[in-house]
Order: structure tokens, then C-alpha cells, then sequence
């Protein structure tokens, strides 16, 4: 693996990252999954121009240059994706919790 790939599998981890931080963020206690993301257009729309930059930061050649990446597999890409989904998991487990056991959280002060 080269210093290219780990770079731009480590900035896309990143990012990728942010877009389920970014689902989380939507409410303190309720599920990613109970909440409609068709609801609102500007998150929508927001989520889905962040994933296009994303993927011409990996895969468009003059990007590559700028960003100082390089394409990576999309086996690693879907890995990335799986890792990155644990924020997403966390947070699940812990607004489950929270819902569970109401007044327990630091969050609920």
C-alpha cells in the first residue's frame, strides 16, 4: 500500500465519519431510523453533494493532484464505509439508553 492510498483512505474515513456524525446529530434521543431524512431537502441535498466531492477527491485525476490522493478500490471503499458506520452505531446504542433509562445521561440535564 502506498503513502497516497493510506492518506486518501484515512481522509475519506474521516469524512465519511462526519456524514454519520452528521445523521446523529439530528436528534439527541431519537433513532437515526425512526426520522424521515427525505424531510429535510437541505440535508439531503447537503449529504449527497458532500458524497459526490468525496468521490472526485478520490477518483477524478486533477483532484488528485490538489488533494495529494489517489483512486483506492471500492472493496476498500465499502470497508471504509462499514468502519465509519460505527459512529453511527454508537450513538444508536447510547440513545437507546438514553431512551430506556430517562434522566441517566449527562444529556438530559
Amino acid at each position: 500500500m502506498t503513502f497516497e492510498e493510506v492518506r486518501t483512505g484515512t481522509f475519506t474515513t474521516l469524512v465519511v465519519c462526519q456524514w454519520f456524525n452528521a445523521l446523529n446529530c439530528r436528534s439527541a434521543t431519537q433513532s437515526v431510523f425512526s426520522m424521515s431524512v427525505l424531510r429535510n431537502y437541505w440535508f439531503l441535498g447537503g449529504l449527497l453533494v458532500a458524497n459526490l466531492l468525496q468521490a472526485s477527491v478520490m477518483f477524478v485525476p486533477f483532484m488528485n493532484e490538489i488533494f495529494h490522493t489517489t483512486p483506492i478500490p471500492w472493496a476498500e471503499a465499502i470497508l471504509i464505509g462499514a468502519v465509519a458506520s460505527l459512529v453511527l452505531w454508537v450513538e444508536e446504542i447510547r440513545k437507546w439508553f438514553v431512551r430506556r433509562h430517562p434522566g441517566t445521561s449527562p444529556m438530559a440535564s
